[in-house]
């Protein structure tokens, strides 16, 4: 199985080009959207959702993973083997974490390009190729790395800063729940929020926080949009207060 997770968005020809790019290469591949609208340009917000994702998928997945806005410059594109499964994609930190939560990861950088390679779309031209090779168990061409040499390593292991914000207008922080007391208050925009298990335990209209089904913690307005109420944009700073 293949599983592309991007900042391309839902509208334009990016995704599909990417599945055919894919296909041309590896007929019989199973190939799964995950995620279409990782934070824009912002590889160190995104990379704090990609472990979360892809942990459910089984060993041997490979993930496709452009966040990209360095697209054509120096950047290395890398290769990542980590606890069996595959990940592909820019070196910018947008794999950072998934190599340092891995009990197990090789790191190379890819040094095997296509006939053809746009300036402005190794998505389609180098990543989507190259995850289709491994998935075929055909061999790739890269150096090895060590986890110091890759964009990122000197990330946070938990950001308390929003990282996405969903169709209903929640607010996923970059914060595991197993890190923070189910008694702790978040603060974000001078608001206090309190936590709650379920949407259903909730006023409608009322703030509160919880732990998503990602393992991560999340600010919801039940039926309504927290994003609103907040007035919240991506990379808003979150303050944990634990109850004393």
């Amino acid at each position: 199985m293949i599983a592309t997770l991007t900042d391309f968005g839902v509208t334009g020809p990016y995704t599909g080009q990417m599945h055919a790019a894919i296909l041309q290469h590896s007929e019989q591949s199973r190939v799964v959207d995950l995620i279409s609208d990782l934070p824009r340009f912002t590889p160190e917000l995104s990379a704090y959702l990609i472990p979360r994702l892809t942990d459910p998928f089984p060993v041997a997945t490979v993930f496709v993973c452009v966040v990209d806005p360095g697209v054509g410059g120096s950047r290395q594109p890398l290769m990542v083997e980590a606890d069996g499964k595959w990940y592909v994609g820019p070196d910018n930190g947008l794999l950072a974490l998934v190599v340092r939560r891995a009990s197990q990861c090789r790191i190379c950088s890819i040094t095997w390009r296509p006939k053809v390679l746009s300036n402005s779309f190794h998505g389609r031209d180098l990543f989507a190729p190259v995850a289709a090779k491994i998935a075929a168990d055909e061999s790739v061409q890269g150096n090895s790395l060590t986890n110091t040499q890759i964009m990122g390593c000197g990330l946070a292991d938990d950001l308390s800063k929003i990282i996405y914000i969903d169709g209903f207008g929640n607010l996923i922080t970059g914060m595991r729940a197993a890190a923070v007391d189910e008694t702790s208050v978040i603060v974000l925009k001078n608001q206090r929020i309190n936590a709650g298990l379920i949407f259903s335990e909730c006023p409608p209209g009322e703030s509160f926080w919880y732990a998503n089904s990602m393992g991560l913690i999340e600010i919801a307005v039940n039926r309504g949009s927290a994003r609103d109420h907040f007035d919240a944009r991506l990379g808003d700073p979150i303050k944990i207060i634990e109850d004393l």
